[in-house]
Order: structure tokens, then C-alpha cells, then sequence
């Protein structure tokens, strides 16, 4: 897989690796340059059997070639284990965020969460507090994302058993939302969605301005949206509804954005627009970034582009340090 391409050096080279239910997607960045440059993707259909670490790494073994013998491996967890959701703070001194977010987390989190999988991405025009060692934020507010312990765990112990132990593990959201917004300039605009239709199961996100609300399941799977597309979209325009709704039923959709193996099914994609009233567009990773022009994919990469989604977003991760 991959012959003749040359090695990416150091921490300039990341890999984002998504191992869903059916398939495992890897794509590589070059981020020694002034924008990050996709060096391979890489797509292979998982055993019924289930993937052991050792068979993941001969599985994504072209891919390894690119990259340092200890390459910065983003990994991702998703799923019905896995939430969400952003949170509005009123104030916070920088000592005290952690707590406030806790608690602000707890209103949401669902019961079977462990605490200590509780992660945390701070936003908002954070300045100094004059005479105080604090800071404070004018309209902050934080991205907070859980999932349950064992997905987290069995994750790490994949990658780790194939010699990848994972620097970063994200979660499917954040990195959809990671290569939509640098993909789709429509993205950033008002409100949108992300469906990100799996072979087991699915997610909706939602954004406003750019900007990662929420993110929750779905229950419509690809298989369902080939098969009977009128009635997946239907429950799949019910579950954006249902996700605005758990936001305050303020935030209008202009535009839903197909991402996983089911994007391209069918008349999925034209029913959901006239159920959800939105336009709805196929995710394509690679608008606007530069593909190695040494690169071979062995796959047809226009069909498979929403499929790739979550690999990409995880890749355009840099682990150098300015």
C-alpha cells in the first residue's frame, strides 16, 4: 500500500486513526509547511470477527510508513457513550473554572458518565482582571465533552496493543466539526448540523456560527438510510428537532452536512432536506487542503469522502509545539 512515498519527520506528521463498526480510516498531515498537507488516506473494511491491535497495524501499515517510528496519533471515541455540549459560564476566576464547570456539567451529563472522563475545551475572550491575581471572561463559555469510562479504555488498549498509544483521543464531534469548518466556508454561517451516519449507530451535531453547540445520538444508522430512505430521514430530521429543542428551540438550521458510510444513500440526502427544511451537502474533508501529489489512494476518494470525515478532522491535529 502507499509504495515509494517518503517518510514524514518529527511531530510535524500526525495520523488520525477512527476505527468505527465496519471500517477503520486513517489519514496523515504534513504540518511542517504553512498549511497542513494530506499525505495518504487509507480505508479497509474491518473483519466480522472484530480487530485485534496487531491486526490494525498490519491493516494500516502503508500508512505507517509516512510517518516517525513514534508518530502524534489522534484517536476518537463516539457513539451512544459518548456527549457534548457547550456550556455558558456567567463568571469564573481561572482557579475556580474547573468547578463551575462541574457543576454546570452535571445539570446535563448522563447518569451512567463517570466523572473522571469529563474533558474540557475552553473558548471565549478571557482578559485580565485589574488588581486581581483571577481572570474573567467576557461571554465565555466552554465546550465540555464526556463519554463512559470503557470507551475510552478500549480505545487506548487498541492502539496501544498495535504500538500506537494515543497522544490525543477526541471525540467523533469535535473532529467532524474540526474538518467541516476548515472544508465548507457554509459551515461558519448562522446555524448548521453535522450527521455523522454510521454503520451501528449516528450522531447529530449542531453549530452556530462556526461553533460546536451540542452533539448527541441519532438512532439512524446507514443501513437504515439505504434500505428505507424516507423513513430515516424522517427520524433523522425528528432527532435534529429533538437536539435544538434541548438547546432552547432558538437556533434555526440552514444547512445539515452529511458525513459516514450512509451520506451518500440513496434519496436520503433530498428527503432529509424537505423533513428539515435545511439544504443538505455530502462532507468533503480535503476542500481547500492540498493532497501530496505522491499520494495514491486505492479507493474511489469522491465516494468515500464523507466516510473519511472523522480520520481528516483528526489528522489536521498538529502535535508540534509552536
Amino acid at each position: 500500500m502507499l509504495p515509494g512515498l517518503r517518510r514524514r519527520a518529527g511531530r510535524a506528521a500526525s495520523i488520525g486513526i477512527d476505527v468505527g463498526t465496519g471500517f477503520v480510516k486513517t489519514a496523515v498531515a504534513d504540518h511542517s509547511g504553512g498549511q497542513p498537507e494530506i499525505v495518504a488516506l487509507d480505508l479497509h473494511r474491518l473483519p466480522s470477527n472484530g480487530i485485534t491491535g496487531q491486526g490494525l497495524r498490519t491493516m494500516i501499515g502503508g500508512a505507517l510508513r509516512l510517518v516517525p517510528p513514534r508518530p502524534f496519533v489522534v484517536a476518537a471515541v463516539g457513539g451512544p457513550g459518548v456527549a457534548v455540549r457547550r456550556l455558558r459560564l456567567q463568571r469564573a476566576a481561572s482557579g475556580a473554572l474547573r468547578e463551575v464547570v462541574r457543576w454546570e456539567a452535571d445539570r446535563w451529563m448522563p447518569p451512567e458518565f463517570d466523572e473522571e472522563t469529563l474533558d474540557r475545551f475552553t473558548f471565549g475572550a478571557w482578559a485580565p482582571r485589574p488588581g486581581t491575581d483571577g481572570f474573567e471572561a467576557r461571554e465565555p463559555y466552554v465546550l465540555a465533552a464526556a463519554s463512559r469510562t470503557e470507551l475510552v479504555e478500549a480505545r487506548q488498549n487498541l492502539l496501544a496493543e498495535a504500538g500506537l498509544a494515543p497522544n490525543v483521543i477526541e471525540t467523533t464531534a469535535t473532529a467532524l466539526h474540526n474538518a467541516v469548518s476548515r472544508a465548507h466556508d457554509a459551515f461558519t454561517q448562522g446555524g448548521a448540523a453535522v450527521l455523522d451516519l454510521g454503520r451501528s449507530h449516528s450522531c447529530v451535531s449542531v453549530s452556530q456560527e462556526g461553533d460546536l453547540v451540542a452533539s448527541e445520538p441519532c438512532g439512524v444508522t446507514a443501513q437504515e438510510a439505504f434500505e428505507n430512505p424516507n423513513e430515516a430521514a424522517e427520524r433523522a430530521a425528528a432527532a435534529l428537532d429533538g437536539a435544538i429543542i434541548h438547546l432552547g428551540g432558538s437556533l434555526t438550521i440552514g444547512e445539515i452536512f452529511l458525513a459516514g458510510g450512509g451520506a451518500g444513500a440513496g434519496d436520503f440526502a433530498s428527503e432529509l432536506s424537505v423533513r428539515s427544511g435545511a439544504e443538505t451537502t455530502l462532507v468533503n474533508p480535503l476542500f481547500g487542503w492540498r493532497l501530496a501529489p505522491e499520494a495514491k489512494v486505492e479507493f474511489d476518494l469522491g465516494k468515500r469522502a464523507p466516510q473519511l470525515a472523522v480520520a481528516v478532522g483528526l489528522a489536521l491535529r498538529s502535535g508540534r509545539v509552536p
